[in-house]
């Protein structure tokens, strides 16, 4: 196999690693991060140009995953590769584009932007900070269509990036459109992923519903000890033991309202877009599935959950003339 043009060259940089309380020194590549299946490094191009570089693991191959869009079995890294090739098609706002591929690597631009879990996720809690969780929400929501295929399977506050311009950027795509796999992060898989079930958006919806839950409670909707080892989490997620939602002390505290009706809004919202239990469009309780009270079934698609989250917002702005003449607020407002 020939080795494409803009991979002559390639110079992985190099990190200086000093061994505390020692003389002894070595030189490793420069890792920006690390996944199940493989690791990226930052490098330089003949020409100059500093890029990040996707390298498969040599431990890991192909199997067990179940694809939307070819019969065949993937594994995430070669299933990353097939998305980013079908991006080339198009001028995603959202996504990355590749530079090239070859063997078990991939050529990306190097992306420089801040990490949305440093942002966004331990924020003080204020209406301000709310917003902007919201935001990010509609901005993810645009991303999700910017993909080639359904779920995305995999996001976390990792997973998203802020650009210079503060448009949010997804960064992984190896569990995109693959509707029955195991893999995953732990604290943010559904129940019917662990399960082993046919799967899609509505992975996506809890997901970004265990990232509300814990922005306003600090605390996962289902699992005590978020250090435990993951059998311990899967056991947890699969009890589906609701931990409660927001009381209304806190609920004051952050939105300076004590309207029980939006108190309770919110909480059904919570409640959700968390949902253990899902229940399919072809579903004769379809209609009831989708309804705001039915607590017992997740929202089904993600602009579903994030329409209830704005219209939520705009109501507590109608209530609370603190926010209304909040500049940033008003400045952001939601429309």
């Amino acid at each position: 196999m020939s080795v494409p043009e803009i991979f002559h060259g390639l110079v992985y940089q190099l990190n200086l690693e000093v061994d505390p309380g020692s003389n002894n020194y070595a030189l490793s590549p420069a890792r920006l991060g690390e996944g199940g299946e493989a690791q990226v490094f930052q490098a330089s191009l003949a020409d100059g140009r500093i890029v990040a570089v996707k390298q498969r693991r040599p431990e890991e191959h192909d199997g067990g995953l179940e694809s939307t869009t070819t019969p065949r079995s993937l594994g995430g890294f070669v299933n990353e590769k097939n998305v980013l090739k079908r991006l080339e098609e198009s001028a995603p706002k959202h996504l990355l584009k590749s530079l090239g591929y070859f063997d078990d690597l991939i050529l990306l631009q190097l992306f420089k932007g801040k990490n949305v879990g440093d942002y966004i996720q331990n924020e003080p809690l204020t209406s301000e900070s709310f917003l902007r969780l919201v935001h990010f929400f509609r901005q993810l929501t645009k991303a999700l269509h910017e993909l080639p295929a359904s779920p995305h399977g995999d996001i976390t506050w990792s997973n998203a990036m802020y650009d210079e311009e503060n448009l949010v950027v997804l960064i992984d795509y190896s569990q995109v459109g693959i509707t029955r796999s195991f893999k995953g992060t732990p604290l943010f898989m559904a129940r019917e992923k662990i399960e082993g079930k046919k799967i899609d958006q509505k992975v996506d919806v809890f997901a970004m519903g265990v990232m509300l839950y814990w922005f306003l409670k600090r605390q996962h909707p289902y699992i005590t000890d978020t250090h435990a080892a993951t059998k311990n989490l899967f056991l947890e997620l699969l009890r589906g033991d609701y931990r409660g939602g927001l009381d209304l002390r806190k609920f004051t505290d952050i939105f300076g309202s004590s309207d029980i009706h939006l108190f309770e809004r919110l909480n059904t919202i919570l409640k959700k877009a968390t949902a253990t239990d899902i229940e399919d469009e072809e579903s004769e309780q379809f209609v009831e599935a989708t309804s705001p009270t039915n607590l017992e079934k997740r929202y089904l698609t993600v602009e579903l959950f994030v329409q209830e989250l704005e219209d939520f917002f705009n109501l507590v702005k109608l209530g609370n003339m603190d926010l209304i003449t909040s500049g940033q607020v008003q400045e952001e407002a939601v429309v």
